[in-house]
């Protein structure tokens, strides 16, 4: 069974400094800068496997294709558990495209839990949205679950 986060109404969202790399996903604002900063200080907190290029790949997002020939395949992807159990790619699309590409059928990839990846949230109203997010899924799947039994 999930545990559900907690909302801490102290929450401080991370900077995002001149220079820094983020992602945004609707309201959830992620500083993929410092994020990846903080894992290469501390590795051995952060799971780090072998994934599959087409279950990550999605070809809906847009490629430079400029950028592309210089991917380094061996910086690994990252993946953030968005809700419990699943996982979507916050960084690297760029590396699975190029993995595609060249016929690569495995990225290395840090998996980042949903309470590892809150302490790089970029604004307040995204930490909240995701707490509420991710705490209604764990809802869903218990009523998931008390249906099928």
């Amino acid at each position: 069974m999930n545990k559900k986060l907690r909302y801490n109404s102290k929450f401080v969202p991370v900077s995002i400094d001149a220079g820094n790399e983020y992602m945004a996903n609707g309201i959830f604002i992620f500083n993929i800068t410092k994020m990846t900063e903080h894992i290469n200080k501390n590795p051995q907190k952060y799971e780090c496997r072998k994934i599959s290029v087409e279950a990550y790949r999605n070809s809906f997002y847009t490629v430079n294709e400029e950028y592309l020939p210089e991917v380094d395949l061996s910086v690994p992807v990252i993946l953030a558990e968005i809700r419990p159990g699943t996982y979507n790619c916050i960084d690297g699309r760029h590396r699975l495209e190029r993995a595609y590409r060249d016929g690569i059928k495995e990225l290395d990839a840090y998996l980042v839990s949903s309470r590892q990846h809150m302490k790089f949230m970029a604004t307040k109203e995204g930490y909240k949205a995701y707490v509420a997010y991710y705490n209604s899924k764990i809802d869903d799947d218990e009523r998931d679950a008390r249906r099928r039994t």
